[in-house]
């Protein structure tokens, strides 16, 4: 039966997650794109120790990315967790190919990585504490 997906997550994206994921870093994000030519999500870059303020600078003006972040949460003097959250940018005046592509494939990346927490950004400015 053919796959009805826009683009597949490889077995490496996945890998990457994982050790991703076990970091426990005070704040890091793992950013993933799409290859247009073979319809597979990649892993773009892994940066340790950023802020969301970071790396909104780092986002480009117009050119959707899928961003994993991990951020270190203190819930009480004797609990901290390090959550997970699926961040989905999509720039207002990217390019509507990609806007398409990237839309109808963050269901498929939230559910290979098991990410449920999802937050749509189309302006970089707008990514700090506050909003997350």
């Amino acid at each position: 039966m053919a796959s009805t997906n826009t683009c597949d997550v490889g077995d490496d994206v996945v890998a990457a997650f994982k050790a991703f994921r076990k970091k426990n870093a005070e704040a890091g994000a793992l950013i993933l794109t799409i290859d247009g030519d073979e319809r597979m999500v990649h892993v773009d870059e892994e940066i340790d120790e950023i802020d969301l303020e970071e790396l909104a600078g780092d986002l480009p003006d117009s050119i959707p990315r899928f961003i994993v972040y991990s951020y270190k949460w203190q819930q009480t003097a004797e609990r901290v967790s390090y959550p997970l959250v699926m961040i989905f940018y999509c720039p207002s005046q990217c390019n509507p190919y990609f806007a398409m592509m990237y839309t109808s494939s963050k269901h498929v990346v939230c559910n290979k990585l098991s990410l449920s927490k999802v937050f749509d950004l189309d302006d970089a400015d707008d990514l700090n504490e506050e909003w997350l």
